[in-house]
């Protein structure tokens, strides 16, 4: 009768949790912080019953076992490993758990407690016969390599294919899945000589060809692991030239991942192996993620040779898109070297009327001259820029582009030659000067190029140039269209030009063609302007015309009000704004600091406007619907305390203290120990007031 009691109360805690048997969900789930606490308070209530199952000398049945030792494990190994013991005791107790128990094991982490249980399974001698049997099955037995994978303990992962391989002595000799696995595990590991005895055997089994695959796989895996890069790249090239087994991406994978494979001479001859048709673009891909790995000139000449010898014909779009990989991951350099190769590689191929190299003469097209300039932005000196760009389009002069392609690169010229970023030298760098060479080769400039021009011109500030430009787009006979007076308005913007920024605004809304696509991202640009004196009169001018034709205040425009407001210790405005922007994004990331900020500043230097602090508080975190209001943090709710206790004393504030806490807006604070300490104190202070 005890015994039952003990088994329902084990079973009655496991179910208290609100999450599934912690066998059937995934590793990160029971890791995760939402249901660390709930293990934790399981795992408590179950050790006491067990302790007093213990004291009473009662037997606990191999459920409420199992339950406790999966709840117990990532809490306390020594009571883990009491539990395990006794289950281990008996020989059909310990088949049965086998499965839940390596579960757990292996979703806690714990390998000691792995290896224990692994240690206790294997082969028996029988009798007098000297037969080997093992009482494993096959089931069990799969699902001990399956850890395999996922195991990063080295004991326990040996283990696990000493199992198998003596299951597999007795039972499976040729099971080609369990091979695998046990394969696997030796890669892990680094043992070679095992994993390659395992290959040649199927080598003459007539194993399908991705099986062989991923066996050679696991073989030059094991090899590398082992630091033996001689025996790996003999197999990868057994693989390849004498079962003419073509190489997968997982494949290359291998070889990308180990540095000092990729740098030894044996593998560049791999690379440039003139039978080889598959590798080309594999191959790339894996010099351009391990691009870092190398001394430009030592990776342009790996380049180069890999083009030479293959029988894939490099077209321009795989030679771009490899660039645009390297680009996209910073290796400049590279991108540099391998153009630099690949035109001195045309040169010798004109030079020598190679018919069978052809291809090579038209990797390089304007789509290259583009990453160029974009590479050449990233130069922070405004001469050096210059002098790059100058540079390429000299290059793109030079080259086989048709010129018809030129004014691609060009319109990325005009807007990159003030750089990439804001901040660049006010006039250093005239993208007129490149609109006067574009005419001086005959190509004409169309409004994209006046459009791109401009806009770099936002990143100085630089009006006379955008003028100019704007001047000679009209005379040029091109429309000045929508863009054409956005980046103008960014420009007088980013001056800090009020006057031209309003005039630029109002051309916008009153032409018909362009007004309707005018948004309230334009009011904000002209609204910027005024954040360069702090003019807050501007700004409010700017979006009063806005709301009166019918525009909705955004986000980024009530924080330009309430930013500008405390630059200009204009803080009771900026409460004003703040409710502006609780009305336009009440989630948004940027209430809480500008709340905090705004309303410190108040408190210090104008106590009496603590009614406005409390309005603007209440108004954004206590609205009666929970779905539209702020979440506060703690400096927002000390704000708030102090505010209420200031202006109702603390028995009148306590009470509104607690009303806002019982709001779902307020739920992550409840429980927070500085709230406790600030409502405790306000709660003495309370009693102290009412005594007196």
């Amino acid at each position: 009768m005890f015994e039952r009691e003990v088994s329902s109360r084990i079973a009655s805690a496991h179910r208290r949790r609100d999450t599934p048997n912690s066998m059937k969900v995934r590793k990160e789930v029971l890791h995760s912080p939402e249901l660390r606490d709930t293990r934790k308070k399981t795992a408590k209530l179950i050790s006491e019953i067990m302790g007093l199952a213990r004291d009473s000398n009662l037997e606990i049945d191999l459920r409420s076992n199992m339950i406790a030792f999966s709840s117990l494990l990532d809490h306390s190994l020594e009571e883990s490993d009491y539990i395990l013991h006794s289950i281990m005791a008996n020989e059909d107790t310990f088949k049965s758990a086998l499965p839940t128990i390596l579960q757990a094991a292996y979703a806690f982490e714990s390998h000691s407690i792995m290896y224990k249980i692994l240690s206790r399974m294997g082969l028996k001698t029988l009798g007098s016969s000297g037969q080997l049997e093992t009482d494993l099955t096959e089931e069990v037995v799969y699902d001990i390599l399956y850890y395999i994978k996922y195991n990063s303990h080295k004991p326990s992962v040996n283990k696990m294919c000493e199992i198998a391989q003596d299951f597999m002595a007795i039972n499976k000799p040729n099971d080609p899945s369990m091979i695998l696995r046990v394969m696997h595990g030796y890669a892990f590991l680094g043992y070679g000589d095992k994993a390659d005895k395992y290959l040649e055997e199927g080598l003459s089994s007539g194993l399908s060809e991705g099986i062989l695959e991923e066996m050679y796989r696991c073989v030059i895996t094991a090899y590398l692991n082992a630091g033996d890069t001689e025996k790996a790249l003999y197999w990868r090239v057994h693989m390849q030239n004498e079962r003419k087994i073509a190489p997968t991406k997982e494949s290359f994978s291998v070889w990308s991942a180990c540095p000092e494979v990729l740098k030894s001479e044996s593998l560049r001859k791999l690379f440039v192996d003139p039978d080889n048709s598959h590798n080309t673009q594999e191959s790339l891909e894996s010099l351009a993620k391990r691009a870092n790995e190398f001394l430009p000139s030592d990776f342009s000449r790996m380049f180069i040779d890999q083009i030479q010898h293959s029988k894939v014909k490099l077209t321009s779009r795989r030679f771009n898109d490899f660039l645009a990989t390297l680009t996209s991951e910073g290796k400049h350099d590279h991108v540099l070297d391998v153009y630099y190769a690949i035109k001195l590689l045309q040169q010798k191929i004109s030079e020598s009327n190679e018919g069978n190299q052809n291809q090579i003469l038209h990797v390089i097209d304007d789509r290259t001259f583009s990453l160029l300039i974009r590479i050449a932005a990233k130069e922070q000196d405004d001469t050096k820029r210059a002098a790059r760009i100058d540079k390429i389009l000299g290059e793109l002069q030079l080259s086989r582009v048709p010129k018809k392609y030129y004014l691609s690169v060009y319109n990325l010229a005009v807007y990159y030659i003030q750089g990439d970023s804001y901040g660049g030298t006010k006039g250093k760098n005239d993208p007129i000067k490149i609109i006067e060479r574009m005419r001086d080769l005959n190509i004409r400039p169309n409004a994209t190029t006046y459009h791109m021009a401009i806009k770099s011109c936002r990143f100085t500030g630089d009006t006379s140039t955008a003028l100019h430009l704007t001047k000679d787009m009209i005379a040029s006979g091109l429309p000045v269209g929508y863009e054409i007076y956005k980046a103008l308005l960014h420009v007088y913007a980013q001056e800090g030009n009020k006057s031209e920024s309003l005039k630029i605004l109002r051309k916008m809304t009153s032409d018909p063609k362009i007004s309707t696509k005018v948004s309230i991202e334009d009011y904000n640009i002209a609204a910027r302007a005024g954040r360069v004196d702090k003019d807050i009169k501007h700004i409010e001018g700017v979006f009063s015309n806005a709301v009166a034709n019918g525009f909705k205040l955004d986000e980024y425009g009530c924080k330009l009000g309430v930013q500008t407001c405390i630059s200009g210790q204009q803080y009771e405005s900026a409460l004003k704004w703040l409710q502006n922007l609780y009305d336009a994004n009440h989630r948004s990331m940027s209430i809480n600091p500008l709340f905090s900020k705004t309303s410190t500043n108040i408190l210090k230097d104008k106590p009496r406007s603590i009614q406005n602090v409390l309005f603007t508080f209440e108004y954004m975190y206590t609205k009666p619907s929970d779905s539209e209001v702020a979440i506060p943090d703690l400096h927002v709710f000390d704000i708030g305390a102090k505010c209420a206790i200031s202006l109702m004393g603390a028995k009148e504030g306590y009470s509104k203290i607690l009303t806002w806490l019982d709001r779902k807006s307020f739920e992550s604070l409840r429980e927070n120990q500085r709230v406790k300490a600030i409502t405790s104190k306000i709660y003495q202070k309370a009693c102290m007031d009412a005594n007196e």
